[in-house]
């Protein structure tokens, strides 16, 4: 994996969760994931492909997920990890990953993004097409709260 890719990445969900949220979430000790892979309990997918290909997973926890929907829609509070809720994070992943692909574009290569696949206490359904040998670079982003947001990165190419 060619890792110039993996800081588009960090940049990218601090840059978005900040602007979304009003606050930058703080970079933990980033690690190597292999098979068999766990996720946290919500996970949103995205696929990337051109010249760079391979996955961003976003994951985190139900309380952390209201709370990224509550800010996404104006401080409206959300008690439960609704439908609303879940197109709320699915939009986050496509913002923050829209911010990656730009990145990894402007160092010259060809990059687009599929809509976000969202899972919720499933392991996400990308990792089905992960090969044994393949890591993932686990990269954790911490919020004030205590709560993570967990970013999985697969870059094939």
């Amino acid at each position: 994996m060619n890792v110039e890719y993996i800081n588009p990445f960090i940049q990218g969900a601090q840059n978005t969760i900040n602007t979304v949220c009003g606050e930058k979430p703080a970079l933990g000790a980033v690690k190597v994931k292999s098979l068999p892979y766990s996720s946290e309990p919500i996970a949103i997918t995205i696929e990337f492909f051109g010249s760079v290909s391979g996955y961003g997973i976003y994951g985190m926890g139900e309380p952390l997920a209201r709370y990224i929907a509550s800010k996404m829609m104006m401080g409206m509070p959300v008690e439960s990890f609704n439908d609303i809720a879940k197109s709320a994070v699915s939009e986050l992943g496509n913002m923050i990953s829209g911010n990656v692909a730009t990145m990894i574009a402007s160092k010259g290569a060809t990059v687009d993004i599929k809509p976000p696949i969202l899972d919720a206490g499933t392991v996400p359904g990308a990792v089905s097409k992960v090969l044994p040998e393949e890591k993932l670079i686990s990269v954790p982003l911490s919020f004030a709260s205590g709560d993570v947001f967990t970013i999985d990165i697969l870059i094939r190419g």
